[in-house]
């Protein structure tokens, strides 16, 4: 498992190299032109605030990413937030980024063994699910499902 690939935000135009949860072989990308931003009511009504700033804009988005090889279809939805980064002239300027807070199907964070049993895998799978709205929580499945396979 690399850790970098869970940490969120990501860049609008590109996702990190994400394995698929059908054939776990290929990995997922964007699927052009299915990016949709929207912002929310609270947000736009806070702009007619004298104080207000763009840092205080709050967007939701839905993404269809597909897989490579076998073309699964995995859905993502979130917020979104802006990023400062640094040019390659070493300016600093904001992007927008997403942060993904569900995905269905699950974008499996750890690939069980051949050998795991299916009950045990599918554990770990639902874990991967829980991970963006709840890390704690698919902690806590993580741990029950591997527990459960020393058991089995």
């Amino acid at each position: 498992m690399n850790r970098q690939h869970f940490r969120p935000p990501f860049s609008t135009t590109s996702v990190p190299p994400w394995g698929c949860p059908a054939c776990v072989e290929g990995g997922l990308t964007i699927v052009m032109n299915t990016l949709r931003i929207e912002e929310t009511t609270i947000s736009r009504k806070s702009q007619s605030d004298p104080d207000w700033e763009p840092n205080w804009t709050r967007q939701q988005f839905s993404i269809l990413l597909r897989c490579n090889r076998c073309e699964e279809p995995v859905f993502s939805i979130g917020s979104t937030m802006l990023m400062e980064v640094e040019d390659e002239d070493y300016r600093q300027r904001q992007v927008e980024a997403l942060v993904p807070k569900f995905f269905v199907s699950a974008v499996p964070m750890i690939t069980s063994p051949k050998s795991c049993p299916v009950e045990i895998s599918a554990e770990v799978l639902n874990a991967s699910s829980l991970y963006w709205t709840s890390p704690p929580s698919a902690g806590n499945l993580f741990v029950s499902a591997w527990s459960g396979s020393w058991i089995i």
